[in-house]
């Protein structure tokens, strides 16, 4: 197995770092999957037991200037990588980098993952190297299943996320009330381009929500149309909740089948961990909520993808 990556971009560098810093808030070990195309750190928590799925892309055209690595079977390798001793290597001297390479390499029949930053000198031009050598496990080909490109679930809504520092401000308020927070999403009746999504906390003392009018639904492939040709976002014809139907009904609100209210209940600790990235803010961010299952965020940034799956508090 080889793999080998370099940069001479400091801003790359940098970049790079802050993505490495973002993924190992959410866990210290994680797997570093090598493509011909793309690196992409996997993380693949039990759901049984509340874990997130994190799915992180770094396509190599974006960061690297040179990029080969040769497998097992030649498209792709994966390494679990202690994101901790990564990040302690990275953080030290990142700041002032001009370079970056990645080696995989191999010293006493152990699999090492060697970091060689170029950073300048004081007094005269010329640069010196720093060398970091982070230990990694090289994952057994029978895992290698579960560290494939994550399949999209079959969502009952999707919609494009509010702006991250609006949501963030409303989560930091919310989250001295309650870890429990229920995402609410209903497709508009008056708009099928449009839902309104609803954010709420409660306790014994008090019941605080905040919503969002008007967000747009993105289009996604091989979506069907209905007779009126707009684009059916998500499932339709399942049983719904009923808590959701009555809320609606004592609203005086007639909801049509494609315009049934999901609602998804998450800890909102692991949402804050999402809205807190050190890097840039995004393009744009779709969240998909499968009815009381799952809450799948996909973030885009100029450089990177994010898949992000936040398991539901209480399932049917």
């Amino acid at each position: 197995m080889k793999f080998r990556a370099a940069t001479q971009d400091a801003g790359c560098v940098q970049y790079l770092c802050k993505a490495i810093v973002f993924v190992s808030k959410l866990a210290n070990n994680c797997v570093m999957r090598c493509t011909p195309d793309c690196i992409y750190f996997v993380l693949c928590g039990h759901t049984v037991e509340g874990g997130v799925r994190v799915w992180f892309e770094i396509k190599r055209d974006t960061l690297f200037s040179d990029y080969s690595m040769a497998g097992l079977d030649e498209e792709h390798e994966e390494l679990e990588v202690v994101l901790e001793t990564m990040v302690g290597a990275l953080t030290k001297s990142f700041g002032q980098a001009r370079g970056l390479r990645l080696k995989l390499t191999r010293r006493d029949a152990a699999p090492l993952l060697q970091m060689e930053l170029e950073l300048p000198t004081v007094l005269t031009d010329e640069s010196r190297h720093v060398t970091h050598n982070v230990p990694v496990r090289v994952v057994p080909l029978r895992y290698w299943g579960e560290f494939q490109t994550p399949l999209e679930p079959e969502f009952d809504i999707s919609f494009y996320f509010p702006p991250l520092s609006t949501v963030r401000n409303v989560l930091d308020r919310m989250r001295n009330l309650s870890n429990r927070l229920t995402i609410f999403a209903q497709r508009s009746t008056r708009d099928q381009g449009k839902c309104s999504m609803r954010l709420s906390v409660t306790n014994s003392m008090a019941s605080v929500s905040t919503t969002f009018k008007d967000l747009q639904l993105p289009r996604w492939r091989d979506e069907p149309v209905d007779a009126a040709g707009d684009v059916q976002n998500g499932r339709n014809g399942d049983e719904g909740d009923e808590a959701e139907d009555a809320e609606a009904a004592a609203e005086g609100v007639d909801v049509p089948q494609s315009a049934r209210p999901v609602r998804v209940a998450v800890d909102i600790r692991k949402i804050g961990s999402l809205l807190s990235s050190p890097l840039a803010c995004p393009t744009r961010i779709v969240c998909n909520l499968v009815r009381h299952r799952v809450a799948q965020f996909f973030i885009f940034y100029d450089e990177v993808q994010l898949q992000y799956f936040i398991p539901a508090l209480d399932t049917e």
